[in-house]
């Protein structure tokens, strides 16, 4: 932490960067209102508190970022940064974001056996909250968990009356010391009915691969033919050697699929 605020400090003054500026500040308030918690907040509860000011450098940081690489990069900013209020939505639009992603992982009924920090409720009071800032909502789950196929179902119609634009499907891979260890890995034929029906359901919304591609025939074009139209790319959320952009791109292209940036035909 420290090496990175000494970073930020000096690639800032040297290159008189004033958009970043003051981001080893925000670092220093942040680990300066954490590491109270971490050391004494189980002896004394209320010094938890700090967790709000913490909370506001935080986004003073990620802010910053965001007003920087809307004015300097091409591209659509997304944010996912957990339940948020209204004005935070605001300032997050005001810096130039204009996606949020917050998936709501699976139906109502299987939310409770699948996370306890949080209630299904409260993930689609913040996806609403997205909508009425007029930002594009990004939200979908994760498939293999246990649910049954009405399960599935509840999320798609759930996601399309929330009007959702784009819905990133995840397979789950049973990983070892993790509490879904024992479930069986979903097959092709499975997840490809799922894609089908959740596109069906939601016609205009983007269906999105992200985890688990490695269960589809040529990482996932299988999918792109069942109602798949867009994809997590690269080495991101993955647990074993996947596609790449490179492979990705080549794929969709034979395909026919056009895969050229808005941003680059505008050049």
């Amino acid at each position: 932490g420290l090496l990175i605020i000494v970073l930020f400090y000096r690639s800032a003054k040297e290159h008189n960067d004033s958009a970043f500026r003051w981001m080893w500040l925000t670092i220093v308030l942040s680990f300066g209102f954490y590491i109270p918690v971490v050391l004494w907040a189980n002896a004394i509860p209320m010094i938890g508190m700090l967790m709000i000011p913490k909370t506001c450098a935080y986004v003073w940081t990620v802010l910053i970022g965001y007003s920087a690489m809307k004015k300097e990069c091409k591209v659509e900013l997304c944010a996912s940064h957990g339940l948020l209020s209204q004005e935070d939505f605001n300032r997050l639009k005001e810096a130039g974001v204009g996606r949020y992603h917050a998936n709501i992982e699976t139906s109502r009924r299987n939310f409770p056996n699948i996370c306890t920090t949080h209630t299904y409720d409260m993930k689609i009071e913040t996806l609403k909250k997205v909508k009425a800032e007029g930002m594009c909502a990004c939200s979908g789950g994760i498939i293999g968990m246990g649910e049954t196929w009405e399960d599935r179902l509840d999320m798609a119609i759930s996601l399309a009356e929330l009007g959702i634009d784009s819905i990133p499907i995840n397979a789950l891979m049973p990983i070892p010391g993790t509490p879904l260890e024992h479930l069986p890995e979903l097959s092709e034929p499975d997840i490809l009915r799922t894609i089908a029906f959740f596109r069906y359901i939601n016609p205009e919304a983007n269906i999105r691969l992200a985890a688990g591609r490695a269960l589809l025939t040529n990482d996932g074009e299988t999918a792109f033919k069942a109602g798949a139209s867009a994809s997590i790319t690269g080495n991101m959320l993955t647990t074993v050697a996947c596609a790449t952009i490179r492979s990705d791109r080549k794929m969709l292209a034979d395909m026919g699929r056009d895969v050229t940036p808005e941003y680059w035909k505008e050049v």
